[in-house]
């Protein structure tokens, strides 16, 4: 567990393991009778989600820390050659333009004016979005 994690769990109560590198906790945001709150120790900062809804600025200010304090600093572990970290709003972005390929070519279809050029770029298009999916489970 990094420095990050262990001080958010450390002002939590009802924490409990709920596999390597996860936690659940009762939310210190609202009256939680049962555990809601997520803890997961992620490559680059602490990831918390309230299952209740709760705000995670709002989870965090119950237990006197921000935003930052869910970052340490840390950088994942890359592979050699692999393609650069992209954030959020890249990926999404990124995802959000592919999507719109397989959309066009599927209404290109649907209205029999599918040609080789939509083709060559689903071939493209497929192995990325696929990469995605496998990527996120």
């Amino acid at each position: 567990m990094n420095k990050s994690t262990q001080k958010l769990i450390d002002r939590l109560d009802g924490v409990r393991s709920t596999g390597k590198d996860r936690w659940m906790a009762t939310c210190p945001a609202h009256k939680d009778g049962s555990p809601s709150l997520s803890i997961c120790d992620g490559d680059r900062c602490v990831l918390v989600h309230c299952f209740a809804g709760c705000d995670i600025d709002n989870v965090l200010a119950a237990v006197n820390l921000s935003m930052a304090d869910l970052f340490d600093g840390r950088q994942p572990e890359r592979k050699h050659g692999s393609a650069p970290y992209l954030t959020a709003k890249e990926l999404r972005t990124a995802i959000e333009d592919e999507t719109w390929i397989v959309i066009v070519a599927a209404q290109a279809m649907l209205d029999k004016k599918f040609n080789p050029t939509d083709l060559e770029r689903l071939h493209e298009v497929v192995p990325r979005l696929l990469r995605v999916v496998e990527n996120t489970k």
